[in-house]
């Protein structure tokens, strides 16, 4: 990658950058011009964790900022598990990268890679990917659902309990368009408003109503399994956004991530998150829900300790509390301990637990309310699993 010092106003950067402010200098990474790219048309940004090479930069060294992957090219969706990562280039082509020890790169090898290797088998372009702990999963144009990597709870959806390092269709889904990982279970939106699920469901985050684990998709139940819009899987839990912009959650509430205000247990069917009205945005991580309102308010619930629900305490709270200091965001992703948002601007901002970086500041301390990542504006969409984080 390139590098400029250039000394900027009091105006943005177009593209992937540093906002500045009139006098102050600052360094700005661009894409090779090889690549034919300019910034804000498809780079892949990534900080924080990266023991495993899941970054795709070519090195196992951690990134407390973001740093642009230059080899990639254009890419429209990101998703990365607990040390690989998976994405979609404009083409149709599917990429992946990191940690390959359940065949989660899908290259048919279990050899792990540092930089993006293509993924084989599938027999058409695809839209968008999602990632679990140890898996990959990929909505083909065609509205087809596609796994690999790790099975033993039913990840893969085809009805065994084995691991595959090539893609295989997920059983009986089809007019599919939308789709999300959590840990260990994956969750479809079909063409109807109807959501699937499959893998482990011990803590009812399948929304099924049991405590079965699924190795095929079976539909959630009740008013949260219909009429939906938008779904996030998180840890062992489930969100969605319904067509009435009332948000619904499954699945542990340990921490009180049903977001009711009682504390321990689960459910295994969808439960109105009662306070909230108007919902436009949801999102999950681990033990805890992030969303955003019509008036641009963000709402968090859930575990806390490491400031992630971005109210300036590490205190657990079982209903929505506002995160301060941002508002009226365009996306959310969460990843295991942090929260990411980017707003109207473009520019992306993170906060909870950084370690290791995962803020993207160049610091690597935990923060409990929103902190702007540095080198990254104008971005469309943003991707957070345990400890590392991706923007285009």
């Amino acid at each position: 990658m390139l590098e400029y010092s250039l000394a900027l106003g009091l105006v943005a950067l177009v593209g992937y950058g540093v906002l500045t402010f009139l006098g102050h200098q600052t360094r700005v990474t661009l894409c090779k011009p090889s690549s034919g790219l300019e910034r804000g048309t498809g780079c892949l940004s990534a900080w924080g964790r990266n023991t495993q090479g899941q970054l795709g930069d070519g090195t196992t060294n951690q990134a407390s900022a973001a740093e642009v992957i230059d080899s990639l090219g254009q890419v429209k969706s990101v998703a990365t598990g607990l040390a690989h990562t998976v994405a979609v280039k404009t083409d149709g082509s599917v990429w992946a990268w990191g940690d390959n020890t359940n065949g989660q790169l899908g290259t048919g090898n279990n050899s792990a890679s540092t930089v993006p290797v293509q993924v084989s088998g599938l027999p058409s372009a695809a839209l968008a990917v999602t990632a679990s702990l140890n898996g990959s999963t990929v909505l083909l144009a065609d509205g087809t659902v596609w796994d690999w990597g790790y099975g033993t709870d039913g990840e893969l959806g085809n009805n065994t309990a084995a691991a595959s390092n090539v893609p295989v269709r997920v059983t009986g889904l089809a007019g599919i368009t939308a789709v999300s990982s959590g840990s260990y279970h994956t969750v479809a939106l079909d063409s109807s408003g109807r959501v699937w699920g499959w893998g482990m469901n011990t803590s009812g985050q399948l929304g099924d109503t049991t405590l079965v684990n699924r190795h095929t998709a079976v539909q959630a139940n009740g008013s949260g399994g219909t009429g939906i819009t938008a779904l996030c899987a998180g840890h062992y839990n489930t969100i969605v956004l319904r067509t009435d912009a009332t948000a619904w959650v499954w699945g542990d509430n340990t921490y009180g991530q049903l977001g009711n205000g009682p504390v321990g247990g689960h459910s295994a069917v969808p439960a109105a998150v009662g306070s909230l009205a108007n919902v436009k945005l949801v999102t999950a991580g681990y033990h805890y829900e992030v969303a955003e309102t019509s008036d641009g308010t963000l709402w968090a619930w859930g575990y806390n300790v490491d400031g992630q629900l971005g109210d300036e305490t590490t205190t657990v709270r079982s209903t929505p509390v506002k995160v301060g200091g941002l508002s009226k965001v365009t996306a959310l992703a969460c990843g295991a301990y942090t929260s990411y948002a980017i707003a109207g601007d473009g520019s992306v901002w993170a906060w909870g637990l950084g370690d290791e970086g995962e803020i993207g500041n160049g610091q690597n301390t935990s923060t409990t309310t929103p902190t702007q990542v540095s080198g990254v504006i104008n971005a469309v969409q943003i991707a957070g699993r345990d400890y590392s984080a991706f923007a285009i």
